[in-house]
């Protein structure tokens, strides 16, 4: 990572955690929680001023300021309430700063290994991701940039498809917040805070692990080190497919986990306030996050029921319980009910049975218990992390044993059944697998989560194991075990795993692809679409374009700060009458001034046509063509395929 791309990725990554990090202080969080928190908080703070502002905020200097406002003003609060709460009580301490010093080395050296995979198979944090969802959520984030677009949910991406004002909902935080990074460019600004992204998802892991397993510090060391041999998520979610608003939702998960396990121990009123403004920001950059919570109250309700079950047929006296029993009862009732509901819904039925190629649930269950991925769209060969299956066995046998993890884990077998259900057909399933659009890759990721910590605390039952037979200072064994049972597992597969890590996932899907249907297309951006925009953008001013769909025109928003039509990898996005101006733009007969194409045309100012000349593509029937293109205006500027076409209908 070169100096530039360190500073503005660190940089984001501190303005991410540091104002939820001095509110939660404040309110007397113990800072290994706190870290791991921090940014859904911001996330929740900035979620609902997309809707009610939208631009600035009592500045007048747009939004970026507006976040930074907010930001400045949540950490101005938390440091005030530092200075004046109490300090931590004895028992909310660290039981050992050293345990937690080698578990926050742990995370560093993790975090460092994972910015160096995912920069050097980038190429640089100018280089776009080249997939559908990647180049929408450029644009989003440049629509915002040049105010071509605002951040409410509702209004982010009618320019895209030349739709002024509302026009669908899409959930817009995650590019409120990348819109707030000190950038030229969509492209930069996505790119870095998918990067960060995949930093807060091990720093919430590290928090996760502290919280659940507090009688296992190897497990808090093992944590974010397991995560650098982890495929599935953030890796494929962030750049492999681009759903970046999921991501992100899920990437913040286990920081607000651990903040909600802490407040319920700790009957914490201000760490409950926390967890819920947590859960806003989750929610708010991807509805499915509510899921994984939903799944943890869920699997709460039925432990209790079931360890009260036991102990009645035993004649056992629990002196502990999760929840009143009818609380339970009731969560029981309302899970029922919520399904009777949602499987009566269209909408909910049409994004459960999302048409996608689905793979068999065996090999799906494999690519999960052996922390690998399967796409029956894009499969590569990837050696099954033979160290870590053997951690996950363990972890899993000695969670079940617990009390104090053993909710946890019930979630994740919520999640492995809806993961078992996708490739099948019937109500059960597209309900289920609704909140994922009926894809396994993405409950995939989410699973991540739960291996990963199971394959952690195997490693720190293995240190509680092993430790004792070793002499010397308690802590430093238990720190130095650790570190060596993590890196034996981690050694087995570690070649295999940093190639695909950088080269298969990243590398392949930031370069242009003329054969895999889930890419732009051909020709893709490249840099000669850069060197022929540096001066034809002058050219075009403050106009619109109109461009191939499936051409790198339609990264011209995020590259060039060019205000593209459709902005979008599809024609069919547009309405009737955009679509009716691209189709009479291909017919040699001149477009009549009171036609509906030449309204669309003045609504959106678009003045110009960018063609690429694209043969042997699934898209090249589509393209403009100069032939066609030449009744309706005139060449202006033309480097190798590329030409950019001044339209002289319905503007003479």
């Amino acid at each position: 990572m070169d100096a530039p791309a360190s500073l503005l990725v660190t940089g984001t990554l501190l303005g991410l955690l540091l104002p939820g990090y001095l509110l939660l202080r404040g309110l007397r969080v113990p800072p290994s929680i706190a870290i791991g928190a921090a940014p859904a908080l911001l996330a929740g703070a900035v979620a609902p001023l997309t809707i009610q502002l939208r631009g600035s905020f009592a500045t007048g200097d747009g939004w970026m300021m507006t976040v930074w406002v907010v930001a400045g003003a949540m950490a101005l609060a938390g440091a005030v309430l530092w200075v004046f709460s109490p300090k931590l009580a004895e028992a909310k301490r660290e039981p050992s700063r050293l345990l937690m010093g080698v578990a926050l080395g742990a995370m560093v050296i993790a975090l460092a290994v994972t910015a160096y995979q995912i920069l050097v198979g980038m190429g640089g944090l100018d280089v776009p991701l080249q997939r559908r969802d990647s180049v929408s959520h450029y644009n989003v984030i440049a629509g915002i940039f040049n105010e071509w677009g605002t951040v409410h949910p509702l209004e982010t991406r009618g320019w895209m498809i030349g739709a002024k004002g509302a026009v669908s909902f899409y959930p817009s935080t995650f590019h409120a917040l990348a819109a707030a990074i000190p950038v030229e460019q969509g492209v930069v600004a996505g790119n870095i805070l998918a990067v960060v992204c995949a930093f807060l998802w091990i720093i919430g892991l590290t928090s996760l692990a502290r919280v659940l397993f507090p009688t296992h510090p190897g497990a808090w060391i093992a944590a974010p080190l397991v995560t650098l041999l982890t495929i599935s998520f953030p890796f494929i979610a962030m750049f492999r497919q681009g759903q970046w608003p999921f991501g992100l939702s899920l990437a913040l998960t286990p920081g607000v986990l651990a903040l909600f396990l802490y407040a319920v121990r700790s009957r914490s009123i201000l760490g409950g306030l926390g967890v819920l403004l947590g859960i806003v920001g989750i929610i708010a950059l991807h509805p499915s996050g509510v899921a994984v919570f939903a799944a943890v109250v869920f699997a709460a309700a039925v432990v209790e029921l079931g360890e009260r079950a036991v102990a009645a047929s035993s004649g056992r006296v629990r002196t502990e319980r999760l929840m009143p029993p009818a609380v339970a009862l009731l969560i029981l009732v309302g899970t029922v009910a919520v399904y009777v509901i949602a499987s009566q819904s269209p909408s909910v039925i049409a994004m459960g049975s999302y048409a996608r190629p689905q793979t068999p649930a065996l090999e799906l269950t494999g690519a999960m218990v052996s922390f690998g991925h399967f796409s029956v769209n894009e499969p590569f060969p990837i050696a099954p992390a033979i160290g870590l299956i053997a951690l996950l066995v363990i972890g899993s046998l000695v969670a079940v044993r617990h009390r104090t993890s053993r909710t946890f884990f019930g979630a994740g077998l919520v999640f492995f059944i809806f993961l078992l259900l996708t490739p099948l057909e019937g109500n059960v399933a597209h309900v289920t697998g609704a909140f994922w659009y009926g894809d396994p890759e993405r409950l995939l990721a989410v699973l991540s989560m739960f291996t990963t910590l199971a394959a952690a605390l195997g490693a720190g039952w293995l240190v509680e194991k092993i430790a004792p037979r070793v002499a010397g200072d308690r802590d430093i064994v238990r720190g130095g075990v650790s570190l060596l049972i993590v890196t034996l597992a981690l050694s087995i597969t570690w070649l295999d795993r940093n190639h695909v890590r950088t080269d298969i996932i990243v590398e392949g899907n930031f370069q242009p692809s003329f054969t895999s249907p889930y890419f732009v297309g051909g020709p893709a951006w490249d840099d000669g679409d850069a060197e022929f925009w540096q001066g034809t953008a002058e050219i075009v001013g403050n106009d619109a374009v109109m461009t191939d769909s499936a051409s790198g025109g339609v990264l011209l928003p995020a590259m060039a700060n060019v205000r593209a039509v459709p902005a979008v990898t599809t024609f069919s996005s547009m309405p009737p009458h955009g679509q009716e101006a691209a189709w009479m733009l291909r017919d040699p007969d001149p477009l009549p001034a009171e036609s509906a194409a030449c309204v669309f045309l003045h609504e959106n100012d678009i003045r110009w046509i960018y063609l690429e000349r694209a043969y042997d593509t699934r898209f090249a029937a589509s393209h403009f063509r100069s032939t066609l293109v030449a009744p309706h205006g005139e060449l202006v500027a033309e480097d190798g395929p590329r030409e950019l076409w001044r339209i002289n209908d319905c503007w003479n």
